[in-house]
C-alpha cells in the first residue's frame, strides 16, 4: 500500500512538473514574441524616422530613393562637383601650409557688401540665394575660400595706376563722355583686380594639381 502511494506521488509530482515545463515554455514562447514584435515596432519607428536617409520621394506608391537622384546627380554634374571638392581641398591644404587665417569678421564685412549690391537691384540676400539653391553657410564658405585665394595670391594682383588709366582711356564711351577717372578709378581697380585675380588663380590651382598626389577612384 505504501509503495503504491509513493508511486501515485511521484506521478503526480511527474505531471506537475510537465504542466510546469509547459507553462514556462509557452511563456517563453510569449516573452519571446513579444521582444521580437517591440524590437520590428522600434525598427519600423527609426525607418519612418529616417525615411529621407533612404528615400526622395514617392510617385504613386512607387519610391524614387536617394541613391538614384545621387547615381543622376553624378551623370550630370558628377566631374564638376569632384573637382570643385579636390580644388577647394587643395585651397584649404595650402592655406594651412601658409598659415592664412581668414577671420569671421572679414567674412561679414564681404556679406555686408554683397547684401547692399543685391539690395539695390529690388531683392535681398535670402531671396538671392534661394533661387540660386544657396544656403547662408554655402554664402559663408564660398566667401571664405575666396578671402584665402587672395591672400594667397595677394603679391600678383596689385594694379597700377597706369593700368587703371590705360583702361579708362580705352573704354571711355562705357563711362560716359564727359566722364573723370577720378570718379571710376576705384572701381576700375577692382575690376582689373578681380580679372587679375581669376588668371592668377587658374594658373595657380592647375600648378598646384600637378604637384599634389591626387588618386580618383571614379572617372566621370
Amino acid at each position: 500500500m505504501a509503495e503504491k502511494k509513493k508511486k501515485i506521488n511521484l506521478a503526480k509530482k511527474l505531471g506537475n512538473f510537465k504542466k510546469f515545463k509547459e507553462a514556462f515554455s509557452k511563456n517563453r514562447k510569449k516573452s519571446k514574441l513579444f521582444v521580437f514584435t517591440a524590437f520590428l515596432v522600434v525598427f519600423l519607428f527609426i525607418i519612418y524616422l529616417l525615411r529621407s536617409v533612404f528615400l526622395a520621394a514617392f510617385i504613386n506608391g512607387r519610391p524614387i530613393t536617394r541613391l538614384e537622384v545621387i547615381r543622376k546627380l553624378e551623370q550630370n554634374q558628377g566631374k564638376q562637383t569632384l573637382d570643385t571638392l579636390v580644388t577647394e581641398k587643395l585651397i584649404l591644404q595650402e592655406a594651412g601650409k601658409s598659415r592664412v587665417v581668414i577671420r569671421d569678421e572679414q567674412i561679414q564685412t564681404e556679406i555686408e557688401k554683397i547684401k547692399t549690391l543685391v539690395e539695390s537691384q529690388g531683392t535681398n540676400l535670402d531671396q538671392a540665394l534661394a533661387l540660386q539653391g544657396q544656403t547662408m553657410e554655402n554664402l559663408k564658405s564660398n566667401v571664405r575660400i575666396q578671402k584665402i585665394i587672395e591672400e594667397i595670391l595677394k603679391e600678383k594682383l596689385n594694379v597700377s595706376d597706369e593700368e587703371i588709366s590705360n583702361y579708362f582711356e580705352g573704354n571711355k564711351n562705357l563711362y560716359g563722355k564727359d566722364a573723370k577717372l577720378e570718379d571710376f578709378k576705384e572701381e576700375i581697380g577692382d575690376q582689373l583686380k578681380q580679372e587679375r585675380l581669376a588668371a592668377e588663380f587658374r594658373k595657380w590651382i592647375e600648378d598646384l594639381k600637378k604637384k599634389s598626389k591626387i588618386i580618383y577612384f571614379v572617372h566621370y
